[in-house]
């Protein structure tokens, strides 16, 4: 989420460098939030924790293994952005 967007997020509720931090513009939930909301969103985002990853409405928690993307994860994330821009 870029900073200044129409989207509304409720900054009181959101605890900062634990809920989400800033990297440039953009806003990202971290692992923590994703947990807190209690089901996949689908838009990709980085710290998903479910399984399958980025697929709407998936409730199931993965293993957490930081830094070890699966094939099929990483074939969804280049399908998602298919010309390798970094995210």
């Amino acid at each position: 989420m870029k900073r200044g967007s129409d989207k509304a997020v409720t900054m009181n509720e959101l605890v900062e460098n634990e809920d989400f931090y800033w990297e440039g513009d953009f806003i990202v939930f971290t692992r923590l939030y994703h947990l807190k909301r209690g089901y996949c969103c689908g838009s990709g985002c980085r710290h998903c924790p479910y399984d399958p990853r980025w697929t709407s409405g998936g409730t199931t928690i993965a293993r957490e293994e930081p830094g070890a993307a699966s094939q099929n994860e990483q074939a969804k994330r280049a399908e998602m952005n298919p010309n390798g821009d970094k995210q």
